[in-house]
């Protein structure tokens, strides 16, 4: 009678393993995803700031066309976007962890 206590809870707690693995199994693949997402656009921007000194250049700047700076402004143009993009998910999570609160301390509306 013990026994077959021990094997059930062992078995619901089996269970819960697998339930709990499947959810984080998921929020990884969530994660990886949106990581993977700002990766790509991370390039996107470096290349686009590493074409900078050609175009300033083109529209008549003394922008010098070395490899230094070529590299300085696609380091910088993908530092400053990783630097909004953290800035913005900071935001958006706070917003969310709020909205409770905000529900609750909402003025009421008078009525005329």
């Amino acid at each position: 009678m013990v026994f077959e206590l021990i094997f059930e809870v062992m078995s619901q707690m089996q269970q819960i393993n697998s339930v709990f693995l499947i959810v984080i199994f998921l929020i990884f693949i969530i994660l990886a995803y949106k990581l993977f997402q700002t990766m790509i656009k991370a390039v996107i921007v470096g290349v686009i700031a590493a074409a900078f000194p050609f175009i300033a250049n083109y529209f008549g700047f003394s922008v010098p066309i070395t490899l230094n700076s070529i590299l300085w402004f696609a380091i910088t143009g993908v530092i400053l976007y990783l630097a909004y993009s953290f800035i913005s998910g900071g935001v958006k999570i706070v917003k969310i962890v709020l909205t409770p609160f905000r529900w609750l301390f909402r003025k009421k509306e008078k009525k005329k």
